[in-house]
């Protein structure tokens, strides 16, 4: 028996069907170890080496491994091509499995029978992958040392239970800057004079006034209407017409597709991953956590024959198009995004996904033969009119797609349109209909949304593609910045936290700085610097920084009131902020080291302290745990509002029950 073990379940199936016969296909569905969420999972003394334990609720996955492991002859170590998919690959082969010679790594890009064939009959040995892993364990071992140093110093000086992150800090950051440049922003008021011209055919030409200068009231600019409308000598002075390509948008990769479909569907990161997930599962489309632009070159003549032959040879370029990545620290190992199976049409597609992952799919598909095909030809023409008794100008614009070329399969996503003008010549007469005054105000800056601060982060080599959606994700459940429609708008508290980090730990906050963290990431990866030397440059200046950040000014409010603990009936009530806002907690809670009186209370409508109403708990009926034999209370999800059962032994017994009595088997 041979083993071939992958990350996700939803792959299983479908890489079954392509394995010989002989092959057990097993999923360790993600991650199995993990640092413990302790101050010592990092020996700092000892080259900053990791501890790794189980990762709770995995126990029976690494059983099950570990049984199949010991029978197998073979173990072909399937995870994901990058860093994330080799660090899952090294543990368990170090920790579950730990025979090494049995182990094979096997690589694909794509869930096909043949990618998937390819990887079994040439595996590579998993020491070869010993730089990237050790590239993955330092970014692993930075956010942890960061999140469990700095974090803390929050606490004290700003709120309880807050955090910071490595990548989320800078995320906060730029929304939080971006706010306040809209919150000073002073718009600035400008008069536009739209006008309709009657040809000789009393065709309708819409054209728009040009000034030298900004027109800045409403005085000036009804002064010109007057003077525009009193004349009646106008005319067309020139048309200019000029030819120009329009070149297709390159292969989707993680960044462009986020923001694709951010300022498309509307999705954000989370849904869009999700989605991309589970068609690349299905053998659908090409690994979906990618910086890479690149096209394997089987890929390419397979497109360019379908664009040959749905399309014509004029729609096919006379060779193919190749990108290059601006992200100077992109891993260009893998390809882009692109769809497995081009024999396959739309129609077969959409018959065995969802609704949302076909609307992705479409996307996908339409991106790939799109960047393949021949560029749009435009024609656009520019006129000029002018009045022969004064100075007074019009310009009308139009543009006609002459040849539709990768638009045919891409238009559906594009704003190209036909704007056609009116036939006319050079020195024809025209009258004009009518012109209007209409006001403006020049803008703020756009509020970063999914799409722009995908773009910002991308640009700025911040993070990773696969990070992105996690950074937002982690920024609104923290609750330091929330979405006002498609914008991230920062809370209080995200100001707050942004400003104590940029003060005390401007390393942190610094974008080139973090690039350049970046950049070294890429190097251990590349073999050119060891893992916990360019750890500990990192640490040693931010530990300098929580030193100096310990001595600061606290952010944190506590105001001592007059109101006398209604419990204890001894102290006062100090009014403090804790994780879910404002709270009063006894004074008394801590006397001389020891807890006194543990009371705390709601702040009223009025000021007054009103005490926490205690929920009734309800069970099911006749059910107790078969683990423990607790009650099983009833729960309402946090997620989805629906209610199930629960051990009440909980945390020491995680069991959990549907609301008819059966046990939820966890996976």
């Amino acid at each position: 028996m041979d083993l071939f073990l992958v990350e996700s379940p939803g792959k299983i199936k479908t890489i079954q069907n392509f394995l010989p016969r002989g092959f057990v296909v097993k999923a360790s569905v993600g991650h199995c170890y993990q640092f413990p969420r302790t101050d010592s999972a990092i020996n700092i003394n000892k080259n900053y080496e990791p501890t790794y334990v189980p990762i709770e609720g995995k126990e029976k996955v690494i059983a099950e491994i570990k049984k199949l492991s010991k029978d197998a002859d073979t173990i072909y170590l399937g995870m994901d091509a990058d860093r994330e998919g080799c660090a899952i690959a090294w543990l368990i082969a170090d920790y579950a499995i730990k025979d090494r010679k049995k182990i094979k790594r096997a690589i694909f890009h794509e869930i096909t029978e043949k990618a998937i064939l390819n990887s079994i009959e040439h595996p590579i040995q998993l020491d070869s992958q010993k730089d990237l892993f050790h590239a993955q364990q330092a970014r692993s071992v930075l956010d942890m040392l960061v999140g469990f140093k700095i974090s803390p110093v929050l606490w004290n000086k700003v709120k309880s239970g807050t955090s910071a992150g490595r990548v989320q800090s800078i995320g906060l950051r730029l929304i939080v800057e971006r706010q306040r440049e809209i919150d000073k922003f002073v718009p600035r008021e400008y008069w536009t004079l739209p006008g309709i011209f009657l040809t000789i055919k009393k065709d309708q030409l819409k054209a728009l006034y040009q000034s030298e200068n900004e027109i800045p009231n409403e005085t000036i600019a009804v002064q010109i209407q007057k003077e525009v409308e009193a004349l009646a000598d106008w005319y067309v002075d020139s048309i200019s017409k000029s030819t120009k390509a329009k070149q297709p948008y390159p292969i989707f990769n993680t960044s462009s597709l986020q923001q694709f479909c951010s300022s498309t569907f509307n999705w954000d990161g989370k849904h869009t991953m999700s989605l991309a997930q589970k068609l690349y599962e299905g053998g659908h489309i090409t690994y979906h956590r990618t910086d890479s632009l690149n096209i394997s070159d089987e890929a390419i003549c397979n497109v360019r024959k379908l664009i040959t032959s749905d399309f014509g040879k004029n729609y096919c370029p006379a060779k193919p198009r190749t990108f290059k990545t601006k992200n100077k620290v992109a891993q260009e190992a893998h390809e882009g995004i692109r769809p497995t199976h081009l024999e396959k049409t739309l129609d077969d597609v959409k018959s065995c996904v969802s609704d949302a992952e076909f609307k992705l799919y479409e996307a996908v598909y339409a991106r790939f033969l799109a960047c393949q095909m021949s560029d749009a030809e435009l024609n656009a023409s520019k006129v000029v009119i002018k009045s022969k008794s004064s100075n007074h100008t019009f310009t009308a614009n139009g543009q006609i797609i002459k040849f539709d070329g990768y638009l045919k399969v891409w238009g559906q996503y594009s704003n190209t349109k036909d704007e056609e003008l009116p036939q006319i010549l050079e020195k024809d007469k025209l009258v004009l209909k009518e012109v209007k005054t209409e006001q403006h105000f020049t803008k703020p800056p756009a509020a970063y949304n999914t799409a722009s601060l995908v773009k910002v982060l991308e640009e700025e080599g911040i993070g990773r593609p696969s990070t992105y959606a996690g950074i937002i994700d982690t920024l609104i459940k923290r609750t330091y910045v929330e979405k006002d429609g498609k914008s991230f708008k920062p809370t209080e508290l995200g100001c707050q936290i942004c400003d104590f980090l940029v003060v005390n730990f401007s390393e942190l906050m610094d974008t080139k700085y973090t690039a350049r963290i970046e950049e070294e990431l890429d190097d251990i990866a590349n073999g050119e610097r060891v893992w916990h030397e360019a750890v500990d440059v990192f640490f040693k200046e931010i530990r300098k920084r929580i030193v100096a950040a310990q001595g600061s000014e606290s952010l944190k409010k506590s105001e001592t009131t007059d109101i006398t603990c209604p419990t204890c009936k001894r102290h006062k009530l100090v009014k403090r902020t804790g994780k879910y806002g404002d709270f009063y907690g006894c004074a008394g809670f801590t006397v001389h080291g020891k807890h006194k009186c543990e009371a705390m209370f709601k702040i009223g409508e009025n000021g007054e302290p009103v005490a926490k109403e205690k929920k009734e708990v309800r069970y099911l009926e006749g059910v107790v745990c078969d683990k423990c034999g607790s009650k099983i209370a009833i729960r309402v999800s946090t997620k989805n509002g629906k209610e199930f059962g629960a051990c009440s032994a909980f945390p020491k017994c995680k069991n959990l029950y549907s609301l008819d009595g059966t046990k939820i088997e966890l996976k």
